[in-house]
């Protein structure tokens, strides 16, 4: 069981009428209120259980997604730099991207594996990372990322680069339920939002 408290009647509402709407994970979450003026359950919401499903599959995928996008940006953007031998602007480039990529080794593990061994020119021994490699690590990770420092700045350029670059919605769709998950990845990588969170068993 996941318990989550939300500092606000409006990220409630927010979370409960659009990042809900489309599930497919089998996580489940028993929400309520945080503060002193609001510390009622949120058992109105469906009655029968008290208990949210969560689309932990997507939010994971998306915060993959625009992170590597990110990454991808940033190094184009690191090789122009260099080239023109603009050292400053390379040097705070190739610092993002040491920090991109060491969050990788919390929420995208294959991605990170994959990195580093580009660097090392060698394969990983899986010791390097055993621990973080069970199924529920990114998940864990992605609620409690407001704990590493540099998260915030991270997602917060990411998510601005994802909503510039991405291509119109097909078929007459929209990005209202990207757009809520993109949200609450840059509300869960606030450090003051680290403790929201637990992910259960």
């Amino acid at each position: 069981m996941v318990v989550a408290r939300f500092p606000s009647k409006q990220w409630r509402n927010r979370i409960h009428s659009a990042l809900l709407r489309d599930v497919t994970s089998d996580l489940i979450y028993s929400i309520e209120t945080g503060g002193e003026s609001s510390k009622c359950q949120l058992m109105s919401l469906l009655p029968k259980s008290g208990t949210l499903q969560y689309p932990a599959t997507q939010l994971v995928a998306l915060a993959r997604l625009i992170l590597t996008q990110y990454e991808s940006h940033l190094k184009v953007e690191f090789d122009a730099y260099n080239e023109s031998n603009d050292d400053d602007a390379t040097c705070d480039a190739g610092l993002i991207l040491d920090d991109i990529h060491m969050l990788n080794y919390l929420v995208n593990l294959p991605r990170y594996v994959e990195m580093e061994e580009l660097r090392r020119g060698e394969k990983m021994n899986p010791v390097d990372y055993h621990g973080i490699d069970y199924p529920k690590q990114p998940e864990r990770a992605l609620l409690n990322v407001g704990i590493q420092r540099k998260a915030n700045y991270l997602f917060v350029d990411a998510v601005k680069l994802r909503k510039e670059t991405r291509r119109e919605p097909s078929s007459g769709g929209n990005w209202d339920s990207e757009d809520a998950l993109l949200d609450f990845l840059v509300f869960l990588s606030q450090p003051k939002h680290k403790d929201l969170f637990d992910v259960g068993t």
